[in-house]
């Protein structure tokens, strides 16, 4: 075997590209997801890592740290399971606003659909 054939670097597949990516958005610290995603984005391909990868990736990364953001009515709310109503829709039951959220922008908007029913004992 030659010099030349021994310093040939393999290339991975695509799909090892987007598992490590993902490992790299998962693992990042708390409030760093898009820094971390900022720099993915330079060396893995939007082929590979879509918006919609991104945007999965981001709620995951959103709802296992209990991302805080402002909602539609300008307080802070905590994203977390508990208070998912439905996929990317919020209830903050302090303040009784439903509000949907984009997890990339973090953008919250008002929601249409039906508050959910709350106890009050």
């Amino acid at each position: 075997m030659s010099n030349d054939e021994s310093d040939e670097i393999e290339e991975i597949s695509n799909e090892e590209k987007l598992q490590i990516a993902k490992h790299y958005l998962l693992s990042s610290p708390p409030g760093q997801f898009q820094e971390v995603l900022a720099d993915v984005k330079k060396i893995v391909s939007e082929e590979v890592l879509t918006e919609g990868l991104a945007y999965q990736y981001a709620r995951l990364s959103n709802l296992r740290n209990a991302k805080v953001v402002v909602s539609t009515n300008g307080k802070k709310s905590v994203i977390h399971a508990a208070a998912e109503v439905e996929q990317d829709q919020y209830f903050d039951p302090h303040d009784e606003v439903l509000f949907s959220l984009n997890h990339l922008t973090l953008e919250a908007t008002a929601s249409d659909a039906a508050a959910p029913a709350h106890d009050e004992d």
